[in-house]
């Protein structure tokens, strides 16, 4: 089984970070309830792109969660260079993904791998630009309205161009329908992205660890009222 490579690699992250604090073991949740969704999920798609969606979206599904359980590693880097390091992850856990799939044109893996690429930059994107939105009254459920937002968005304005470089090839097709079909297919993806990090997103503001790992990394400052002890002393200090 090929595909057991990439989550070879993601149990080593895991217990890895379960020697660090036992808490870690949480993201196995959001991480199982998203494969599960996608199993359902893929029921319903044509058998003729059902396995190669399935495989797509659980690279995906993984990648996220090899994300989370490495930030605490790049608390001490430049925001630029975090970001960097999370792609490149992310990016090493696709690749094992699509080295191993069995496509019989190898061809087709490339345009795979650049969708792929796409979507964890819009993804790292959306988590930065939401922070930054946030910035000045952070709250869970704004900030987490905002990364689907921005997931939608930025997934709209990138098909849309798509869209309006295809027609220079597809002559014969109505420019409105066919720019309006890829806008609608941006959103569409822009919604199953966030939908697969919806679980995660939730994890982060209920398990103690992801959350003091999320406030540190971005930057954000949570003051307990007066009368009760500073749980995040260390986190206003940075």
């Amino acid at each position: 089984m090929p595909g057991i490579i990439p989550w070879f690699v993601f149990f080593l992250l895991l217990a890895m970070s379960l020697k660090r604090d036992s808490r870690a073991l949480g993201i196995l949740i959001p991480l199982f309830i998203s494969v599960i969704v996608l199993h359902l999920i893929s029921i319903i798609l044509p058998e003729d792109i059902r396995s190669s969606m399935t495989r797509f979206f659980t690279a995906l599904i993984l990648g996220q969660a090899a994300f989370w359980l490495v930030l605490e590693h790049f608390a001490g880097s430049n925001r630029v260079i975090s970001f960097l390091k999370c792609l490149a992850l992310m990016s090493a856990l696709g690749l094992l993904f699509f080295i191993n799939w069995d496509i019989p044109n190898p061809r087709e893996k490339i345009p795979l791998m650049i969708f792929y690429g796409l979507l964890i930059v819009n993804l790292l994107v959306s988590l930065t630009l939401a922070r930054v939105l946030v910035r000045r009254s952070f709250s869970p459920v704004r900030y987490i309205v905002l990364v689907s937002l921005s997931n939608v968005f930025f997934l709209m304005v990138v098909f849309f161009f798509f869209g309006v470089i295809m027609l220079f090839f597809e002559k014969d097709s109505l420019f409105g329908g066919f720019v309006f079909q890829m806008i609608l297919m941006g959103i569409l993806i822009g919604l199953l992205l966030f939908a697969t990090s919806l679980p995660y997103l939730v994890l982060v503001f209920k398990n103690g660890y992801y959350r003091e790992v999320f406030y540190r990394i971005f930057r954000i400052h949570v003051l307990p009222p007066a009368d009760t002890p500073n749980r995040f002393e260390d986190l206003t200090k940075i």
